[in-house]
């Protein structure tokens, strides 16, 4: 259907230019060839969500996600597609003392397969909850799943390709960004175009912030920069809408707040 109302609408320029924003985030690590990396993100999940509950989420996943990535979300056959940056910065944690704190507990709360009951009887509560599990010893990235929805039936999973700033192979702990406002990196999340289990497309930084130039009262918060391959339409881009880059802006800022409390 899309392909048709390209044709009808003679958009031929406009659905290429959408390809070409599109081609950078084309040629992602397959999800397929890794699913160890898979499985233990997995039991990571179970751990939080337990075993019925991940069941659920993931076959919500399955059933869904390839549908609004690929229709709804980043579409150039029927929508013109754009580059958003959508940025959340937290209030400070300066009760952490020092990047490095802050980094660490970013980690254990969101790396560790396993932490105490009652961290991870919290962390369930949460509408969204991310499990970026370390990397094998020979790289510095790792598959990793995403636990969104507050309720049922809206409960699902997405797996997403995370770069760990920590990790060290062969002598490498570059760690890319983009954010100038960057004092130190924790995690890249890579949303790629051929990964059908998330329902975005773009570049993901989650890192310590140093607040500058213009919110010096926020260093040492957690800053969670995300540059999206969009439509420009209310449909996805709009706070108010179901899905989309818009949706996802709105959550966060009411979702990092809730995270830097814990």
């Amino acid at each position: 259907f899309s392909l048709l109302f390209c044709v009808f609408t003679w958009r031929w320029q406009q659905a290429f230019e959408g390809r070409e924003r599109i081609k950078p985030f084309k040629n992602g690590p397959s999800v397929i060839q890794h699913m160890p990396d898979l499985f233990v993100a997995l039991v990571g999940q179970t751990a939080r969500q337990t075993v019925f509950e991940t069941t659920y989420m993931v076959a919500c996943m399955l059933l869904l996600m390839p549908w609004l990535k690929y229709h709804i979300n980043c579409n150039p056959w029927i929508y013109d597609l754009g580059y958003r940056l959508c940025q959340q910065i937290s209030t400070e944690m300066a009760d952490l003392k020092g990047a490095e704190n802050v980094a660490d507990k970013a980690r254990y709360i969101i790396s560790c397969t396993r932490e105490d009951r009652s961290t991870a009887e919290r962390i369930d509560t949460r509408s969204f909850v991310p499990h970026y599990p370390f990397p094998p010893p020979d790289r510095r990235w790792a598959l990793g799943v995403q636990a969104g929805g507050g309720s049922y039936p809206g409960k699902f999973t997405l797996i997403v390709h995370t770069t760990h700033a920590i990790q060290e192979v062969r002598g490498c702990t570059e760690q890319f960004v983009l954010s100038n406002s960057v004092e130190l990196p924790i995690y890249r999340v890579m949303l790629w175009y051929n990964n059908p289990f998330h329902f975005l497309t773009g570049w993901v930084e989650a890192s310590v912030s140093n607040g500058k130039p213009s919110q010096l009262n926020k260093a040492m918060g957690g800053e969670h920069p995300m540059w999206l391959v969009t439509g420009r339409t209310r449909q996805v881009a709009g706070r108010d809408s179901w899905t989309g880059s818009g949706k996802i802006n709105a959550f966060f800022d009411d979702w990092l707040p809730v995270f830097v409390h814990e």
